[in-house]
């Protein structure tokens, strides 16, 4: 094996990245989770008072990872299109000015849910496919507001070169 691969499958955001360094080619959309396509939400605890995404200002939303498209980039995105200031901060209890929305590493949607069920953020940016994957129980106890883009799935990619044969792209 000399190291190349052949196909790539992954969600919005890293496909396009790799896209751009690799030069690969997007030849197929797939589902994720029975949807075609998935986007975003803001979520909170259902009795925190926040009801609109300008009442996250001053304080800290949990953010799954950098490289997660509807745990990052989309929520993120959108936030910033809309006018806001973001600044990471390196602890969900880092103190944020009042113009400005902290953002927060949870790691996994799981962290991001318990850091919101503790009190330790005020928000979050969370996948509508993973809030469905949420217990009945946790539901109740989380209101969501406010939605990202529609993004695919999934999307599979081949690389530069790869025999039309194999990739049954042409």
């Amino acid at each position: 094996m000399d190291g190349t691969l052949d196909i790539y499958i992954d969600s919005a955001f890293p496909i396009l990245a790799v896209q751009e360094i690799s030069d690969s080619q997007i030849i197929a959309r797939r589902w994720k989770g029975g949807d075609e396509n998935y986007r975003s939400t803001y979520i909170t605890l259902r009795d925190s008072g926040i009801d609109r995404i300008e009442d996250f200002k001053g304080k800290v939303l949990a953010f799954e990872h950098r490289e997660s498209t509807s745990g990052f980039v989309l929520p993120a995105g959108t936030l910033i299109q809309q006018g806001f200031t973001l600044r990471e901060v390196d602890r969900p209890d880092a103190p944020v000015d009042r113009d400005e929305i902290g953002y927060y590493f949870a790691q996994d949607e799981e962290n991001t849910v318990v850091l919101l069920m503790g009190g330790l953020v005020a928000g979050a940016g969370f996948s509508n496919l993973d809030y469905k994957d949420l217990s009945d129980e946790l539901q109740k106890g989380i209101a969501f507001f406010g939605k990202t883009i529609s993004v695919p799935g999934q999307l599979v990619s081949i690389r530069p070169g790869l025999d039309p044969l194999l990739s049954d792209s042409e």
